[in-house]
């Protein structure tokens, strides 16, 4: 998989759409014995986490940065207390603590436990000043990667891969029942 030198984002309709790291329609078909079902199809957000998980194993922090951020902007949560976690401890990158619990706060939309404590333990011990920080970077964040534009963007295409999925669920042992005109 291939990355843009400058990654973009496009504004559709007044909402920011996902970052363009080729993570458009024909991600599932991307060869990847994991990911080449219409389950996975219309589940980019686990395709991208994965390759963000393989990019920390392979040493290779800014890749998995870039991958998590598309996850993200797919609604996938993890992706999203991965990249509190990176940012607020400094793993791979400088510390930012700010956008470490600006991340944090996306994650625990859906108040996920684990999510909530997380983000409750960045916050509080953050100063008055990277508070102020991070309610910046979460008004930054919120346009592309908040449930109300993500999760959004995911089910639509959720419903686009299962619209396009074909195939009987009947299978073959319908055709005994076909009646035929004479």
């Amino acid at each position: 998989l291939a990355l843009p030198a400058q990654t973009q984002t496009a504004t559709t309709g007044g909402e920011i759409a996902a970052p363009n790291y080729g993570s458009d329609a024909s991600v599932g078909s991307l060869s990847n014995r994991n990911f080449n079902t219409p389950e996975s199809d219309g589940r980019p957000g686990a395709y991208y986490f994965a390759l963000g998980v393989q990019a920390i194993k392979d040493g290779d922090y800014r890749h998995a940065i870039d991958m998590y951020k598309v996850a993200a902007s797919w609604a996938y949560k993890p992706a999203e207390y991965n990249l509190g976690i990176m940012y607020f401890k400094g793993q791979g990158v400088r510390v930012d603590r700010a956008r470490g619990a600006a991340w944090m706060i996306l994650a625990a939309e859906r108040d996920n436990l684990l999510y909530v404590k997380a983000r409750d333990l960045m916050v509080t011990t953050l100063t008055k000043a990277e508070f102020q920080q991070t309610d910046e970077i979460w008004n930054q964040l919120k346009p592309t990667y908040s449930d109300a534009v993500a999760l959004r963007r995911a089910k639509a295409r959720w419903a686009q891969v299962k619209a396009a999925t074909t195939g009987s669920r009947v299978g073959d042992a319908a055709s005994e029942y076909l009646m035929v005109g004479g």
